[in-house]
């Protein structure tokens, strides 16, 4: 089956030589393994398509490039002076299960600085109803236990609850790979779990002494609701900290769905509209929304579920929508004493190089709280139908009338 991997961040990337994920967004990083994801069910990547806020200038260049196995591949763009929007639709790469992929950026010269870079690709799959899970783990120190949400490039935290994301429909987990930076060293053990609703689950590894990569398949059910994280635990002798890699597989009870989980490390603003990246599980709420925009290709968005860490109060409410390029696509209102809210009647089509966005309106205003949101990307196999918005609830939503 077929899934987009949508990504960008708000940040230049600054390096001659400086890593991204290729799903998400995260700053750009000179360590190839911090923004790297592992391949967990087979297929190929292509169609690669990056926006730049601001084109190179003069005789510089900017060149994107999809990396497997810390190898170039044949997916890449190059910008010249002029150029902000570029695409690779010609190339076609095949990756493995256990391929670590990751979005290289390299330049000439001293290019104008972008305030941000969006880049979207497309995996297709060899195995029906299989789509990918790619992130990063964060820093893991020697001796300690550490937890990391289970999609997208984002921090390790000692406390659990804040990384935990959240299954927007009902889908199984079938595996995970993990790939460390640095090797535990001796009979030195690093071990990961895959976490559900704060108890682990059978899909769990060990990697010990000069190892840095394991892999465990295994089958874990995921409903509406649950939630998900992975715990790292470093024996106290480790010979290095590290950072790790990951990858999860998915199966999907409905074709074609593949899912996005996402989260801030701070919740949104009390007083005043503000937005975040669709795609991330870390950063920050920001009061202008170009700043969050990343890119996406053809195909639905539904079953939008935001979930917060306690209610709005009496009288307030949180509004949260998923908007492309200030057009209103899909939302949800949390108010008074509710956590949670889903949408499961309604989609929409989002289309290549639409800048998405996640917006928040509070009204009252209501209790500061964290923010957790989730939803299904659909690819269906004979593509998306002529119409701009997906259902007739939508179409109504867009125009303002719902």
């Amino acid at each position: 089956m077929k899934q987009a991997l949508c990504g960008g961040y708000n940040g230049d990337a600054t390096g001659a030589n400086c890593f991204a994920p290729v799903h998400g967004g995260v700053s750009w990083t000179s360590v190839e393994i911090n923004s790297s994801g592992i391949v967990t069910t087979a297929g190929t990547i292509s169609k690669l398509r990056v926006h730049l806020s601001n084109a190179p200038a003069d005789a510089a260049t900017r060149t994107f490039t999809l990396y497997v196995n810390s190898n170039p591949t044949a997916l890449t763009v190059t910008f010249g002076a002029a150029d902000t929007t570029k695409q690779d639709l010609a190339h076609s790469v095949n990756v493995a299960v256990g391929d670590v992929v990751v979005l290289k950026h390299t330049l000439t010269a001293a290019p104008t600085a972008c305030s941000t870079i969006r880049w979207g690709m497309l995996f297709t799959g060899t195995t029906a109803k299989q789509s990918l899970i790619l992130g990063s783990l964060g820093f893991i120190p020697q001796g300690t236990t550490r937890y990391s949400p289970a999609q997208f490039a984002g921090g390790a935290n000692s406390l659990e609850p804040g990384q935990k994301v959240y299954a927007p429909t009902s889908f199984t987990f079938k595996n995970m790979y993990i790939k460390m930076g640095a090797a535990p060293g001796g009979a030195e053990t690093a071990s990961f779990t895959l976490r559900k609703n704060g108890a682990p689950t059978g899909i769990t590894l060990t990697i010990t002494g000069a190892a840095t990569t394991g892999n465990v398949t295994a089958d874990v059910a995921a409903v509406q609701g649950d939630a998900f994280d992975i715990q790292s635990i470093a024996s106290a002798g480790c010979t290095n900290n590290f950072f790790a890699a990951f990858g999860l597989a998915i199966e999907a009870t409905i074709d074609g769905e593949s899912v996005v989980m996402s989260h801030y490390s701070s919740g949104p603003a009390t007083g005043a509209t503000n937005w975040v990246k669709n795609f991330t599980a870390t950063g920050f709420w920001d009061a202008t929304e170009t700043n969050s925009y990343q890119l996406t290709l053809d195909q639905t968005m539904k079953k939008l579920y935001v979930i917060l860490d306690g209610s709005p109060g009496a009288g307030n409410s949180y509004t949260f929508t998923l908007r492309d390029a200030g057009n209103t696509l899909l939302s949800v209102i949390i108010q008074n004493a509710e956590t949670s809210k889903a949408d499961n009647v309604n989609s929409v089509d989002v289309h290549n190089d639409d800048d998405l966005t996640f917006q928040c309106v509070p009204a009252g205003p209501p209790t500061a709280r964290n923010a957790w949101w989730s939803m299904v990307e659909y690819q269906a196999s004979g593509g998306l139908p002529e119409s701009r918005f997906g259902s007739p609830a939508s179409k109504l939503i867009a125009a303002g009338i719902l």
